[in-house]
């Protein structure tokens, strides 16, 4: 700990506040009308109206055992440790079994605490595996440098006041982040209902719109669009059923649902085998891959690699057929754009999975290969641009987290006021 101003100490958290367990009451005495104390669960930190004080819940309790207002509480059993949420009672309240309160003392500011406390990282309080919990006996030995309760009022205004600031520049980052994501697919969409060469040419001339693709469901396409199925142009290779207790650590790299990330195949954690399989099952420089089972059902990615691997179950190679009708970036785009529709149809069923003959049906747009090209290239240009973007707002929030933790390392350090 660096050298605090004289009128600073350093004291444990068990001697500046009172730490004590939740309980959990009987399920008969709980009500909803709002009768008494409110009574707060561990999940109730991840209610929206909860992400500071706890205000929001369905059940009270009427009861004389309760924890008072503006004490700080966490999670302190379970997994939700690992969510190092920590928040501040917003009248005196009741809290379950699972959580931890910590109530300041008279010479220790409540906001002080919780600012010191949001600095913590719990999962460094751990104890036991199966089920883990915070060690309470080393928790209450954290050390915190504690100014006068003047000091600690002047720290928490100025962190107050910039918090808010940082904090507004973070919501204005994350909507544009959100409209990043909108704008992709807006692009995605108008490249496949034939309006983004429109939207990208003021020279482009109307087209006629077709009424001879009668079974499609994409209206209003360009007369030189025809409407085909998947399996007309392309075919779906399923992955071969390696055994996992076979994985080697040389070998040919073998691609699972789990190496497909960020539209782009990464085989840095890719298992491998020293098996030699049939050529269907190679994956290529330019293939595109898709997880037809689990909670990504739909994800894909292009394999970029001059070598080749091999295809693990449960992943599925989309080959094109007639690549004088279909681009393989047009192919990539387009699952970019009806990922929603698989998800969908996956979820169908209790487990998420969409098959080879789901996907072969699926219904693709396509225009002259030349528009196509067209449109890939628009698509490369624009979504470059937005990935610059997306860059820099990643950065910008960067920055301001580590602005927020070179603040609270400025007020426990004694140097945020003079």
């Amino acid at each position: 700990m660096t050298k605090l101003p004289k009128t600073w100490e350093v004291k444990t958290l068990g001697e500046v506040c009172d730490i004590f367990g939740g309980y959990t009451p009987k399920k008969q005495d709980l009500n909803s009308n709002k009768s008494g104390k409110p009574y707060f669960k561990v999940s109730d930190m991840n209610h929206e109206d909860n992400e500071l004080y706890l205000q929001t819940t369905k059940s009270y309790l009427i009861t004389h055992k309760f924890f008072r207002k503006n004490s700080v509480v966490f999670p302190k059993n379970g997994g939700a440790i690992y969510t190092n949420k920590k928040r501040i009672l917003n009248q005196d309240s009741v809290v379950d079994l699972n959580t931890c309160v910590m109530t300041p003392k008279n010479f220790t500011h409540n906001m002080f605490l919780f600012f010191f406390i949001e600095n913590i990282n719990l999962s460094k309080y751990t104890k036991g595996s199966a089920v883990p919990t915070i060690d309470m006996d080393r928790f209450k030995q954290i050390k915190i440098p504690l100014p006068p309760i003047e000091t600690q009022k002047q720290i928490v205004e100025i962190l107050d006041f910039k918090f808010a600031k940082i904090e507004n520049a973070t919501n204005a980052l994350n909507l544009v982040k959100k409209d990043l994501v909108k704008l992709k697919a807006s692009l995605l969409n108008s490249a496949f209902n034939g309006t983004l060469l429109e939207m990208s040419s003021q020279e482009a001339t109307a087209t006629k719109q077709s009424t001879n693709n009668t079974e499609s469901t994409l209206p209003h396409l360009p007369q030189d669009w025809e409407v085909k199925t998947l399996g007309e142009v392309a075919f779906v290779q399923n992955g071969f059923a390696f055994k996992s207790k076979e994985y080697q650590d040389n070998g040919t790299n073998i691609i699972r649902i789990s190496d497909i990330k960020n539209n782009q195949v990464d085989i840095t954690d890719s298992v491998k085998t020293q098996e030699k399989l049939p050529s269907e099952f190679e994956i290529h420089k330019g293939d595109l891959l898709i997880a037809m089972s689990g909670a990504t059902t739909g994800k894909t990615g292009v394999y970029q690699y001059e070598f080749f691997s091999y295809l693990n179950q449960r992943v599925g190679n989309i080959k094109i057929l007639k690549k004088d009708i279909l681009l393989d970036k047009f192919r990539n785009y387009f699952f970019m754009n009806i990922k929603k529709e698989i998800e969908n149809l996956a979820y169908g069923g209790a487990q998420p999975n969409i098959s080879k003959p789901m996907l072969e049906n699926l219904k693709i747009p396509l225009p002259p290969l030349d528009t196509q090209k067209q449109i890939v290239e628009i698509l490369e240009s624009k979504f470059k641009g937005i990935e610059k973007l997306d860059y820099f707002v990643n950065d910008s929030l960067d920055k301001l987290s580590k602005l927020k933790a070179s603040l609270l390392n400025k007020a426990f350090s004694g140097e945020l006021v003079c």
